[in-house]
């Protein structure tokens, strides 16, 4: 991949004049943590490619976010954090990109409940179910509360690290799992999870290619067709 300036911390010569704006709205810039919330981003170009990623990419999205839960993720969650970014003007903040945008969802979604999740088998979540005194795991794999409780089961994810190092950037979010009753929370799970930026990344490039294979292949069918 060639080297362009916006892609670097100082003047390349021959190739460009460093323009921080540009540095820090790149998403192959160096990634910067979500902690500390810096929301200094103008609307713009950047802002509008974000949200046109949530509208395009949804389902890859949800799939990834899926992926870090180690949990099926209903509709309703989903739309729940959506809409927590939404509201937070998410796209305003300088650690977040095209890149990281499943994790940012999940960074300010704040506390989530877990309803209609179903963890897989060895996922954190599935760990912290086997320390619940309120919730189990139906026959399906589905979350359920014991009989006689009104405990709620909720998750919130923190602690975003970036360790950097010559030949790559590793990046881990704290992932916390509580029951809730009676007014008390007891924490079931507190666990790192590690980000997969190239993984997302990658999976996002090949629907964009075969997407654009069968636009060629088809573009101008459905007007001829009966």
């Amino acid at each position: 991949m060639p080297l362009y300036a916006k892609h670097a911390a100082a003047d390349i010569a021959e190739i460009g004049t460093f323009d921080r704006d540009a540095y820090e709205d790149c998403s192959l810039a160096n990634p910067a943590s979500l902690n500390g919330g810096n929301k200094t981003r103008r609307p713009g170009t950047v802002t509008a490619g974000i949200c046109e990623m949530l509208i395009d990419h949804a389902d890859a999205i949800h799939y990834m976010i899926e992926r870090f839960l180690g949990a099926s993720v209903s509709d309703q969650l989903f739309a729940s954090i959506l809409e927590k970014f939404h509201k937070q003007e998410g796209y305003l903040y300088r650690g977040v990109s095209t890149s990281n945008l499943p994790y940012a969802l999940l960074y300010m979604a704040g506390n989530q409940l877990a309803t209609g999740c179903s963890p897989k088998a060895g996922s954190p979540f599935a760990r912290a179910l086997t320390a619940s005194t309120h919730f189990e795991l139906t026959a399906k794999g589905w979350i359920r509360r014991k009989a006689g409780s009104n405990a709620q089961l909720r998750f919130f994810v923190t602690d975003h690290v970036v360790r950097k190092s010559a030949s790559t950037n590793e990046q881990t979010m704290m992932l916390v799992v509580d029951e809730e009753n009676s007014g008390q929370s007891h924490r079931l799970l507190r666990e790192g999870v590690k980000l997969e930026i190239d993984f997302f990344r990658n999976l996002l490039g090949k629907r964009m290619r075969l997407r654009e294979m069968a636009r060629k292949e088809f573009a101008g069918v459905s007007n001829g067709a009966d």
